[in-house]
């Protein structure tokens, strides 16, 4: 395990990212305007006719009959894993150093005007066998939308074109990509309804090709993101159309058109709350093959009333794999656009082939959440294989369901306003057929150190 015998060389560095993000911000501490995942859903104006100081003076620029809302974040990150692909065929061990730097501007011109851009800046090294795209970039622009907000009685029309973040509320079938030093964005047209309680997304999108040279990432020529959105009191439903150019699955790769359609449901019930998502798509390869997939998700969590509000997580989750090979007919299901760390912190597993279960235990002290996890991996077809970075792993199409074990425990401290660490390790215990298939245990750390304004 060599990046494990270097996980003692990270500490000088730990203690040096703890100094960087417990430093103090800038900020009033009173009146403030909340820093959020999606900056853009950030609204600055409860900042109006404040009297303002520090960084706290950015977040509401008076600009004529509107105002003008400035952001930032810079981001250290330490990824360390033990073997990629649980070793099978040697693939190497590696410790990556990444940095993150994001400015944003929001300007609210006037009420039927919004203009946001945010520009960011990025790079990674260690990462081995190779360097991937969403880590490391020039200069680029991360987001530049316009809104068109139109208020047709009850209701709010918002036209979003340009370069643009989706946030789902949820769905897991499209995610920002955080782990990554780049987030996902898309380039096209979004139509925002809603009135009451009820909310429709309609969109047209292309995904952002990144390329590692200063402002050269483009829409993606070769694959739309189309779909639309319906929800209402915790109930949701969508349907997505996805053309790429590159799929890759163990029973074929090239361009692949699928549909996507599916419900999710939220609810609470006092200390209880859980969700819930089904799945099923169908399409069709370039090469006439037919796509043919289902997935499913269930996670529910109750919280005790007791100090330090202790929390426990229950999930199962589960994506089809090809239960066939020759029959023209691909099983596997597509993740579409998944998290990176999609089953645990550790990016070991692609979020395709698969049945999962995982318990979680959580407690609050005071300003730290520490969580302690266990889940439990496997196939869903035998006959299939297990998928990593969004392609199968050579020769683990072997008899044996079981994937691994893997144990995580993880710590989130927020000790000042605009300050974030997180920092986790994990195991994972590999299967007898991994075993077989030339692979082995896989020991992963992070830490992560964020500043915001």
């Amino acid at each position: 395990m060599a990046a494990s015998s270097r996980f003692g060389g990270l500490c000088a560095f730990g203690a040096a990212g703890l100094a960087f993000a417990s430093a103090p911000l800038a900020y009033a501490e009173q009146p403030y305007c909340p820093t959020v995942s999606y900056r853009w859903e950030e609204d600055c104006s409860v900042l109006a006719g404040k009297d303002l100081t520090g960084l706290n003076r950015l977040r509401y620029l008076p600009v004529g009959p509107g105002w003008l809302t400035l952001s930032g974040e810079a981001r250290v990150r330490i990824d360390a894993v033990d073997a990629t692909d649980f070793g099978i065929r040697d693939a190497p061990d590696y410790v990556s150093f990444g940095r993150r730097m994001m400015f944003g501007a929001d300007l609210h011109a006037t009420r039927n005007l919004r203009v946001f851009g945010q520009l960011t800046v990025t790079d990674e090294n260690g990462r081995e066998p190779v360097q991937r795209p969403q880590d490391r970039d020039g200069p680029d622009v991360g987001q530049f939308f316009v809104d068109l907000p139109v208020h047709v009685g009850s209701a709010l029309l918002v036209t979003r074109i340009g370069r643009q973040e989706l946030n789902m509320e949820g769905n897991r079938l499209v995610s920002t990509r955080d782990g990554a030093n780049i987030r996902r964005a898309f380039n096209g047209t979004l139509l925002m309804v809603s009135s009451g309680d009820v909310s429709i997304n309609l969109f047209h999108l292309r995904p952002i090709r990144l390329r590692s040279g200063p402002f050269d990432d483009w829409p993606d020529p070769d694959e739309t993101f189309d779909g639309a959105t319906v929800d209402t009191n915790g109930l949701g439903a969508f349907v997505f159309d996805r053309t790429r150019p590159n799929a890759r699955w163990l029973e074929g790769a090239g361009a692949e058109r699928r549909w996507t359609s599916g419900l999710r449901h939220s609810w609470r019930d006092g200390a209880w709350r859980g969700y819930a998502q089904g799945v099923l798509q169908w399409g069709r390869t370039k090469s006439g093959q037919k796509a043919r997939a289902a997935g499913a998700i269930a996670t529910t969590t109750y919280t005790f009333k007791a100090p330090h509000d202790p929390r426990l997580i229950w999930t199962a989750s589960y994506a089809s794999g090809d239960g066939k090979r020759g029959d023209g007919v691909i099983e596997t299901f597509d993740p579409i656009y998944p998290s990176n760390n999609g089953f645990s912190d550790s990016p070991l597993l692609y979020q395709t082939n698969y049945m999962y279960a995982s318990g979680q235990g959580q407690m609050r002290f005071g300003p730290a959440d520490l969580t302690a996890s266990a889940f439990i991996v496997g196939r869903a077809s035998t006959v299939d294989a297990i998928y990593a970075q969004g392609r199968p792993i050579d020769g683990t199409a072997i008899e044996g369901r079981l994937t691994a074990f893997i144990l995580q425990t993880s710590a989130h401290l927020v000790p000042k306003r605009g300050t974030d660490i997180y920092s986790s390790v994990a195991y994972a215990f590999a299967s007898d057929a991994v075993r077989r298939a030339g692979g082995g245990d896989v020991a992963y750390f992070r830490l992560q150190l964020t500043a915001t304004f």
